[in-house]
């Protein structure tokens, strides 16, 4: 499935949905079923499943990303607050940025049913919502860089707080993409999340995580 199909359905074509698709990767972003992802069934035409199938499945589910959206605009990881209190000082996150973990930990914990173990790469496209500036007509339909605030690595720190139900320990994450775009013209802000299980390290597929370091192998 294409990046602008798994984003969104009945949005017109991304005139630059390449460029973007090119800055997550090849693959783009994979819509993924709201099924449990770690236990899917093939249970088809009625045949019997073995336990050669079953494994086989598993190991499949294992193997493919798991992708959601968050209905909402992304959110910068806010510095933690510190207040005075009786008792001494106290240090509490803001609210707007626990409400945004706790969305991203929600909709995580319906396509991941139990922690993920091991090294694991985690993309993210955040889709930010486009000022009135950007809606000429002569403007873009699709998706247009985003180069203001908020800066995209805090994007990445809230969204990585937020997978904490899905993580053993955001430690696991060895790799990933934050990708920042004004959203379509017809589009709504939101933040797209893929998580991938990385393989052993090789040469080959650690220059496909990192592209532009080819010259340092």
């Amino acid at each position: 499935m294409s990046i602008e199909k798994c984003l969104t359905r009945g949005v017109p074509k991304s005139r630059n949905a390449d460029q973007v698709r090119m800055a997550l990767g090849k693959e783009g972003v994979p819509k993924a079923s709201p099924a449990s992802p770690n236990v899917p069934s093939r249970s088809e035409g009625g045949d019997r499943q073995t336990a050669g199938d079953r494994a086989q499945d598993r190991k499949d589910a294992r193997s493919r990303p798991i992708c959601f959206t968050i209905p909402r605009p992304p959110v910068a990881k806010a510095r933690p607050r510190v207040v005075r209190t009786k008792g001494g000082v106290r240090t509490f996150t803001p609210a707007k940025t626990r409400r945004f973990e706790l969305d991203v930990a929600a909709i995580a914990s319906e396509y991941v049913v139990e922690p993920i173990d091991g090294p694991v790469a985690v993309d993210i496209l955040a889709i930010l919502p486009r000022p009135k500036r950007l809606m000429r007509k002569k403007d873009p339909e699709g998706f247009l860089w985003h180069d203001k605030r908020p800066d995209a690595d805090n994007i990445r720190k809230a969204v990585l707080d937020g997978l904490q139900t899905a993580l053993r320990d955001d430690a696991q994450v060895c790799a990933g993409k934050t990708v920042k775009v004004y959203a379509e013209k017809t589009g709504q802000p939101r933040t797209v999340v893929r998580i991938r299980r990385l393989q052993p390290v090789t040469d080959r597929n650690l220059v496909r995580e990192l592209p532009e370091w080819e010259w340092a192998a």
